[in-house]
C-alpha cells in the first residue's frame, strides 16, 4: 500500500517559487498566523468576561424582580389579614356599610400597591373600594351586600361619594373567580388571573381569604386586588443591557408581564372581556423565541423546579444569554421569571475593536515583514542568482567560470565551492572526452564482435538444423524397416539416436531464439485465443514427459470459464512448455502443478513442483543466458541453460513478468503475469 508524503504537494508547488518570494511569504504569513491567533485569543477571553458579567448580570436582576414582586404581591394579603382580624375583634361590623367604606378608603391611601380591596359577602353583595388611576378612587356596591345591582360611585378627597358612575345589573360575588378561588381552598389564596370588571380591559390577580364567624360558620371573602400592570411598569424601569427584555409568564405560557410595551392580553372588538396572551404568540420577537426555546430545551414548562441559565441561538445565529427563575409563594403563586440578554448587546463594541485592532496590526506586520523580507531576500537571493547565472553557463559547456564574491558566509562558502567545482569539471571534461574516443572505438568493435556472434549463431543455428532433420527422419525410416525385418536389438538404439536428435534439435532452437531477441528480431504477433484450449493443449504435449519414466504426476487446475486472453500465442505456449518441461526435470516422483487464475483483465500461470527447488543464493542467477547452478546439475540433468532466460524474455516482450519462490530440497514455485493485450 503507497502512502503519500502529506507534505509532497506543498514541496513540489515550492519548486516553483522563486526563492525570493518565498523568502519573503513565509514571514508575511507567520506574523499574519500570530495576529489572528492573538485577536482570536483576545476575543475568545472576551467573549469568557462577557459570559461571566452576564451570568451576574441575570442574577441581579432576576433577584431584584423576585424582592420587588414580593413586596408587591405580600402587601394583598397583610391587607385581608389586617381586615380579618379588625372582623375578628368587633373592630368592624361587616354590616356596617359606611363603616366599612370608609376604612377600605383609607386603607387604599395606605397600600398603594394595592388596587382595590374588598368583600364578598355569602349573600352575593359586594362593598369595594377600588383604585383603576392614580386620581380616581371608586366605591362600589350592592344594595344589602346582597346580589343584585352593582353600583359605582366615584369620590372625593374625604372619601364620599359624590356621583353615580355606572350601574352594572345581576352582580353575584359568589360567582366570581376569586370568591370560588378561596372558597375552594379554604384558606388564604391566589385567584387565577382575570378581566376586572371595571374598568374594562384591565388584568390582575387578587388576594382571597375567607372570613368566618366564632361559631366557624363562613361569611363572606375579603379580597385585595393588584393589577399586573403594576408588575410591567416596574420591569420596564429596569435597564437590561441594550436590547435585553425581562418577561414573567405562567407554566402554561400565559403571559402575565413584560418589560416591553406589548400587553399581556388582546382585546376582542366588541368584548369587555380580555384574551390572555400566550408567549408564542407574542409580537416581541425575544419573548417569541425564547418562550419556544423553554419549550423545546425542557418539553414543558411544569418541569422547571430551579435557576436555569442557558445559551441559545435565535434565527440568524444571533447568541442570546437567557435566565429562568420559578417564582412561587404559601398562597399558590407559580409563575416563572425570564431573563433574555443578547450577546451583541456586550461584544459588539469589543467585536469592533478586536477588528479595528487586528485590521492595524495585520497592515503595519504585513507592511514590516515586506520590507524585512525584501532586505533579506537581496541579502540572500542576489548571490544565489549570481550562482544559478553561472551553474546554466556551466551546463552550456562555458567551463571558466567564476563566481566573485567578498564574502565569509555560507553563501561566500558556496561561491569558493562553485569555483574550485568548476574548475575541476573543466579538467575531468578533458579528460572524459580522450576516454570518450577510447570508449567509443571499444564500443564499435563490441557490437561488431556482437553482430558477428548473433549472425555466426544464428547462421550454424540453421545450418545445424538441417542435417539434425535429415538425421532424425533417417533413423525414423531405418526404424520402421528394421521393425519389419524383425531386428528387435537395434531399435533401441535408434529410439536413443531420435531423442538425441530431438534434445539437439530443441538446444539449438533455444539458441536461435536467444540469438533473435539479442538480434531484435524477433517480432510479437498478438491473437485473441480461450485460455482453457490453449492449457489443454499444453498439457497434451506435457504429457509425454510425465511418462518417461520419472513416476512424476501432471495436476491442473483451469476454470473451463475463465474467457479469452489477447497476446502472443506462441510465445506464451513456448513459456509454459519450458516451466513444465524444467518442473518435470528438476522432479522425481513427485507432482507438478499447473493453475490459472483471471484476476479481472491479468492472467496468472502457476507452475509448482515438488523437486529439488533452488538455494536462495541463485535464484537471482536463474534467468542468466547459459547459467547452470552447478556443475553437477549440469551433467545429470543437462540443457542448454537459455530456458529460463527466454522465458523471461518473451514474459517482457509481451508485456508480463516471470517471477519465481523456491525452498531447497522442497521444490519450486514460477508465476508467470500475462496482461491481456487489448486493453493495453
Amino acid at each position: 500500500m503507497n502512502i503519500k508524503n502529506p507534505f509532497y504537494g506543498i514541496s513540489k508547488l515550492s519548486q516553483k517559487i522563486s526563492l525570493r518570494t518565498l523568502l519573503v511569504i513565509p514571514s508575511v504569513v507567520l506574523i499574519f498566523v500570530a495576529v489572528l491567533l492573538t485577536g482570536y485569543l483576545s476575543l475568545h477571553n472576551a467573549q469568557n468576561a462577557v459570559n461571566d458579567v452576564t451570568s451576574q448580570l441575570r442574577e441581579e436582576i432576576t433577584a431584584r424582580i423576585q424582592q420587588h414582586l414580593y413586596n408587591y404581591l405580600e402587601t394583598p394579603h397583610l391587607v385581608n389579614q389586617i381586615n380579618s382580624d379588625a372582623l375578628h375583634l368587633n373592630l368592624l361590623n361587616m354590616y356596617d356599610v359606611a363603616a366599612l367604606e370608609s376604612h377600605f378608603w383609607h386603607q387604599l391611601q395606605l397600600f398603594e400597591d394595592v388596587s382595590g380591596i374588598y368583600l364578598g359577602t355569602e349573600q352575593g353583595g359586594i362593598l369595594a373600594v377600588a383604585r383603576y388611576d392614580k386620581d380616581q378612587i371608586t366605591i362600589q356596591l350592592t344594595e344589602g351586600l346582597t346580589k343584585g345591582n352593582y353600583y359605582t360611585y366615584s369620590s372625593n378627597k374625604q372619601g364620599q361619594r359624590t356621583h353615580l358612575v355606572e350601574v352594572a345589573p345581576n352582580y353575584d360575588a359568589t360567582k366570581r373567580p376569586w370568591y370560588k378561588a378561596a372558597i375552594q381552598a379554604d384558606k388564604p389564596v391566589w385567584s387565577d388571573i382575570y378581566t376586572f370588571v371595571y374598568p374594562a380591559g384591565s388584568l390582575g390577580i387578587t388576594a382571597n381569604q375567607p372570613f368566618y364567624d366564632y361559631t366557624g360558620k363562613l361569611q363572606g371573602v375579603l379580597a385585595a386586588d393588584f393589577m399586573l400592570l403594576k408588575i410591567s411598569e416596574f420591569l420596564h424601569s429596569l435597564k437590561i443591557g441594550r436590547s435585553g427584555q425581562t418577561f414573567i409568564i405562567e407554566r402554561s405560557g400565559l403571559m402575565v408581564a413584560s418589560s416591553t410595551l406589548e400587553q399581556p392580553f388582546r382585546r376582542e372588538h366588541g368584548s369587555r372581556e380580555d384574551a390572555r396572551l400566550h408567549a408564542t404568540a407574542s409580537s416581541i420577537p425575544l419573548i417569541r423565541a425564547s418562550t419556544q426555546y423553554l419549550q423545546e430545551y425542557f418539553g414543558d414548562l411544569s418541569k422547571i423546579n430551579s435557576n436555569q441559565q442557558i445559551n441559545f441561538s435565535i434565527a440568524g445565529g444571533e447568541k442570546q444569554f437567557l435566565q429562568v427563575t420559578p417564582l412561587q409563594d404559601i398562597y399558590g403563586l407559580d409563575w416563572l421569571i425570564v431573563v433574555v440578554v443578547p450577546e451583541a448587546d456586550f461584544l459588539e463594541k469589543v467585536n469592533a475593536n478586536t477588528r479595528i485592532t487586528v485590521l492595524l496590526i495585520i497592515i503595519v506586520a504585513v507592511l514590516v515583514a515586506l520590507l524585512i523580507g525584501i532586505f533579506i531576500s537581496r541579502w540572500v537571493v542576489d548571490p544565489v542568482l549570481s550562482l544559478n547565472h553561472a551553474a546554466k553557463a556551466l551546463a552550456q559547456g562555458k567551463w571558466n567560470q567564476q563566481v566573485h564574491l567578498q564574502r565569509e558566509d555560507e553563501i561566500g562558502q558556496l561561491a569558493n565551492s562553485f569555483n574550485q567545482m568548476s574548475k575541476q569539471l573543466q579538467e575531468s571534461f578533458t579528460a572524459l572526452q580522450q576516454a570518450y574516443t577510447v570508449a567509443e572505438s571499444s564500443r564499435q568493435t563490441a557490437e561488431a564482435a556482437s553482430r558477428a556472434k548473433s549472425t555466426f549463431l544464428a547462421t550454424m543455428s540453421h545450418e545445424l538444423r538441417t542435417p539434425l532433420n535429415a538425421i532424425i527422419g533417417y533413423s525414423n525410416l531405418i526404424a520402421e524397416e528394421v521393425l519389419d525385418m524383425g531386428y528387435q536389438e537395434v531399435i533401441p538404439s535408434l529410439e536413443n539416436i531420435q531423442k538425441s536428435g530431438q534434445l539437439l534439435l530443441g538446444m539449438i532452437g533455444e539458441v536461435l531464439d536467444i540469438s533473435k531477441i539479442e538480434a531484435e528480431k524477433m517480432e510479437l504477433e498478438l491473437t485473441e485465443f480461450d485460455i482453457a484450449t490453449l492449457i489443454k493443449e499444453v498439457a497434451t504435449w506435457s504429457l509425454p514427459l510425465f511418462t518417461a519414466g520419472n513416476q512424476n504426476q501432471l495436476i491442473v487446475h483451469c476454470p473451463s470459464e475463465i474467457g479469452k486472453l489477447t497476446t502472443d500465442l506462441i510465445k506464451i505456449q513456448k513459456i509454459l512448455q519450458n516451466l513444465l518441461s524444467n518442473a518435470n526435470k528438476f522432479t522425481h516422483q513427485g507432482t507438478v502443478t499447473l493453475t490459472v487464475k483471471r484476476l479481472k483483465l491479468d492472467v496468472y500461470f502457476e507452475i509448482a513442483d515438488t523437486g529439488i527447488g533452488i538455494a536462495p543464493e541463485n535464484l537471482a542467477q536463474i534467468f542468466r543466458p547459459f547459467y547452470q547452478v552447478d556443475n553437477t546439475t549440469t551433467r545429470r540433468y543437462g540443457g542448454t541453460g537459455l530456458g529460463l532466460t527466454i522465458c523471461e524474455r518473451f514474459c517482457q516482450m509481451i508485456g508480463g513478468k516471470v517471477m519465481v519462490q523456491s525452498e531447497l530440497g522442497k521444490g519450486s514455485v514460477f508465476t508467470v503475469w500475462c496482461p491481456d493485450r487489448k486493453v493495453c
